[in-house]
């Protein structure tokens, strides 16, 4: 090679592009500046949404923790609470109860629903494995679609029936749950 090949590779090699076509300075740019945006996004928004409750007039302080709620809570450990923190406090041990509930009864599903695919009986093995396939590969939010809409054209569960009919069709996790 010669003299000038030799010195025009280094030339070319120590030469580096400018700044804004550095793709890694580039990539940072565009970060901080959508960082700025979305932050000064917010503070115009917060800031128009304060205005606006403020000309409403609609408080947006913890005053409603010790305000009687005027509601009542249909189930739970205190059907009538009188401050909003107390109904807070009794939606809150719902939700645990609610949870721990489902949470049993889906692990007591899943392992007979598990154990029936390994059955050695064809058909119960055929069934289990065609409820594993229909749940997994139809969306959450299609079986809510299905649900409500079938379910509210069967008729009215529970309702002007006697208590003891009322009561079975209820099942038994409404007695687990209270």
């Amino acid at each position: 090679m010669t003299d000038t090949a030799e010195s025009s590779l280094a030339a070319t090699a120590a030469a580096k592009p400018p700044f804004y076509r550095d793709a890694t300075v580039v990539k940072w740019i565009v970060q901080v500046v959508t960082l700025i945006a979305v932050i000064l996004a917010m503070i115009f928004l917060v800031g128009e949404a304060g205005d606006n409750l403020k000309a409403k007039g609609i408080n947006t302080g913890f005053d409603f923790l010790n305000v009687n709620p005027d509601f009542s809570i249909g189930d739970g450990i205190d059907n009538a609470p009188d401050t909003g923190g107390r109904a807070l406090w009794v939606g809150m041990v719902n939700t645990i109860r609610l949870s721990v509930a489902g949470i049993a009864l889906a692990t007591i599903l899943g392992v007979l629903i598990g154990i029936s695919r390994l059955s050695s009986n064809w058909i119960v093995a055929k069934v289990a494995s065609a409820f594993i396939e229909y749940m997994r590969n139809i969306p959450l939010l299609v079986h809510i679609f299905l649900l409500f809409f079938t379910l509210g054209q069967l008729g009215d569960f529970g309702r002007n029936v006697d208590p003891v009919t009322g009561e079975l069709s209820q099942g038994p996790i409404n007695g687990w749950v209270h």
